[in-house]
């Protein structure tokens, strides 16, 4: 029997099924990572079009197709690009498991914009502090999370806010709808070099002991991760994962939209208020 230093070694020297390779970023001490296997997150979703018509994403009676869910990603990052996003720039999110909440975020990766993920459980003030501490310059909401930014959105200059689930038609923010349709035709994500050392996201602390505090999470980071949990979890395309943890939540992010997308499979969101 292999020892745990055995089994791990075995695993990760050169032609091992998780071979380590030294490597420097930037002006960062040197790291070992994954020789093989997806670099970015943009990597995960360009491969996950390939599952096609296969339903990805269901939300009460709505179903989204992996095919489907591309084309509105590919859409809603060209719209992200017209507003001036650009790599690096802090987007944020704040909704319910709504089949919007995964396609903005891939829409992020497609073009190296920061996700950033707000907790859906906050009131005003706290989204004010979580948008104006990232330094967000989009953020998307759905008409509740909206309704509660209103009263003290006068606190954030210069923040364009995008609404879905909204019929209102507020002349003072964008609306999903038209986002998407203002560019109907596009089905191809935009040409934008995307690195492994990049920042993919930022995930708030609970602030148990003081304000939440913002945690980068670097891209090469999540996307390797992504294929040692496929495997330690067994996962296939024929598999259906009923998801009841908020999306905002590292575990709901990773094990859940991210971890049903990197495999093909189904995934249903239960739960409220997220």
């Amino acid at each position: 029997m292999l020892t745990r230093d055995q089994a791990i070694r075995q695993l990760t020297e050169p032609g091992g099924a998780f071979e380590l390779v030294p490597h420097t970023h930037d002006d960062h001490s040197p790291i070992r990572v994954y020789a093989s296997g997806y670099k970015t997150i943009r990597e995960v979703l360009i491969a996950s079009r390939a599952f096609g018509e296969r339903e990805f994403l269901i939300y009460e009676t709505e179903r989204v197709t992996y095919a489907e869910h591309y084309r509105r990603v590919a859409q809603l990052a060209c719209w992200l690009l017209e507003q001036g996003i650009q790599k690096g720039d802090r987007v944020g999110i704040c909704m319910r498991n709504y089949p919007e909440w995964s396609i903005t975020f891939f829409a992020c990766q497609a073009i190296g914009a920061v996700a950033v993920t707000l907790n859906a459980w906050w009131i005003g003030k706290e989204l004010v502090y979580g948008i104006s501490d990232s330094g967000c310059r989009i953020a998307v909401l759905d008409d509740e999370r909206y309704a509660r930014l209103t009263p003290v959105r006068s606190e954030l200059s210069g923040l364009t806010v995008l609404v879905t689930r909204d019929d209102t038609r507020s002349f003072d923010v964008a609306h999903w709808d038209d986002a998407l349709n203002s560019h109907s035709e596009v089905d191809e994500l935009p040409d934008v070099d995307v690195l492994p050392g990049d920042s993919a996201s930022i995930m708030y602390t609970s602030g148990t002991t003081g304000l939440p505090k913002g945690v980068v999470i670097p891209r090469r980071a999540v996307a390797a991760g992504l294929d040692g949990l496929a495997d330690a979890w067994g996962w296939t395309p024929d598999d259906h994962l009923v998801h009841g943890l908020p999306l905002f939540h590292v575990h709901g992010l990773v094990l859940g939209v991210l971890g049903a997308l990197r495999v093909g499979c189904r995934l249903t969101h239960t739960g409220r208020p997220f």
